[in-house]
């Protein structure tokens, strides 16, 4: 799948640190496409100072687009159900230390 060029991005934090990144997406995009970040060698990547302790339980995607999010996953290698619907819908669930969170 054919990506397209990456556009800069960034942000100060709270603590007043810059944080930089690139964004890509997919060229032939489709409502439940992913868009990917690359973070700058100069930041700190997200999952080294976000609180710690939720771990994924279900990554649920489903959309019109099936196929196209089946080849995604089989490519990223993504722990991810895909299946078909009409409309789009995401579902994430994570098991963190007061409980099952679901988005």
């Amino acid at each position: 799948m054919a990506v397209t060029a990456a556009a800069p991005g960034s942000r100060i934090t709270p603590a007043g640190k810059t944080l930089s990144w690139q964004t890509f997406g997919l060229k032939d995009s489709f409502e439940e496409a992913p868009f990917f970040i690359v973070w700058s060698a100069q930041t700190a990547h997200p999952s080294t100072t976000s609180p710690t302790g939720c771990t994924l339980q279900q990554w649920h995607v489903a959309g019109p687009q099936e196929k196209n999010l089946e080849q995604l996953r089989r490519t990223l290698e993504l722990r991810v159900d895909v299946a078909k619907a009409e409309a789009t819908s995401m579902r994430l669930a994570l098991a963190c230390p007061k409980g099952s969170v679901t988005f």
